[in-house]
């Protein structure tokens, strides 16, 4: 049997990469075809947003409509609508506060009662909005926050793979009450100023924490000397926990080829007619403890 000689031909490394540069280039050249997508435009949806919390306030109702996702950057208000306030104590006594007044800002609308409405722990709020046939209501308690103990805050001297040096940082300290099944979001402020990016929605719930003292300091919240750092305590039932998740996990979850597709999240909004769909947006309702410090 005779020996086989293979001749084999090396390339250098260079040469080898232009070839396989050149050959995925034509491949890619001759696959390109541009696609035309008909996307189909949802139909109008009203849009009802408002935010009750506890202690005396000047209570709030936007009411807009949904519009095209390329074409309409402005938010449509709607003035025609008709909004109302109702007060349930424990006891079952209902006191209404009518929303008559509409005021217009240069970047926003809303309704309002003409006095304050001091929300109560342990009462419950619904909120009833008619517009155009459609009748809408949502409702919720206004549940006992935990007591904000203190609000501290320390510099960071170094920094490292969570915190900046230079800048300080808040402690917050808080005595959860016994008994599962509260919820609770977190909301800071820097002079006065919201934090108010999906990252920065904070929300807990009690199943681990029940009845314990708890200190938490937010990696994420730098502050300066001068600054003046505010937190809120809110709490707030299952169903809000659920929709600030779920929002949030729309806003920051997509991007990527395991992303679900994106749909609304839940709200508390329902709709009286019978089969009528329910609006976009969400009422809150709140207990609220806050605390603020100034950076010195």
């Amino acid at each position: 049997m005779k020996n086989s000689i293979v001749k084999i031909k090396i390339y250098s490394t260079y040469s080898f990469s232009i070839l396989l540069l050149t050959f995925v280039s034509i491949l890619g050249a001759g696959c390109e075809k541009e696609i035309s997508v008909d996307l189909k435009q949802a139909p109008p949806r009203h849009v009802i947003e408002a935010r009750l919390i506890s202690g005396k306030q000047q209570f709030k109702v936007y009411v807009s409509q949904s519009g095209s996702y390329f074409n309409s950057p402005k938010i449509r208000y709607l003035e025609n609508a008709k909004v109302t306030l109702f007060e349930i104590s424990p006891e079952g006594e209902v006191k209404t506060f009518p929303c008559t007044l509409y005021t217009q800002l240069d970047t926003a609308a809303f309704y309002s009662p003409a006095i304050e409405v001091e929300g109560k722990t342990g009462y419950t709020y619904r909120l009833r909005v008619e517009i155009e046939n459609q009748i809408y209501e949502a409702e919720g308690m206004i549940r006992r926050v935990p007591s904000l103990q203190a609000l501290t805050y320390q510099l960071n001297e170094e920094t490292n793979i969570l915190r900046e040096k230079g800048y300080y940082y808040i402690t917050l300290m808080a005595q959860e009450p016994p008994g599962t099944g509260d919820y609770y979001r977190f909301r800071f402020y820097r002079n006065g100023i919201l934090f108010n990016n999906p990252e920065d929605w904070e929300i807990a719930e009690d199943r681990y924490v029940d009845g314990k003292f708890i200190i938490w300091s937010p990696a994420r919240l730098k502050f300066s000397k001068g600054d003046t750092a505010t937190v809120e305590i809110c709490s707030i039932d299952q169903i809000t926990y659920k929709y600030i998740l779920g929002l949030r996990t729309l806003l920051l979850g997509q991007g990527n080829p395991f992303s679900p597709v994106p749909t609304n999240p839940i709200n508390n909004f329902r709709n009286l007619n019978l089969n009528g769909k329910p609006p976009l947006g969400f009422f809150f309702v709140e207990g609220v403890e806050k605390a603020s410090v100034v950076i010195q």
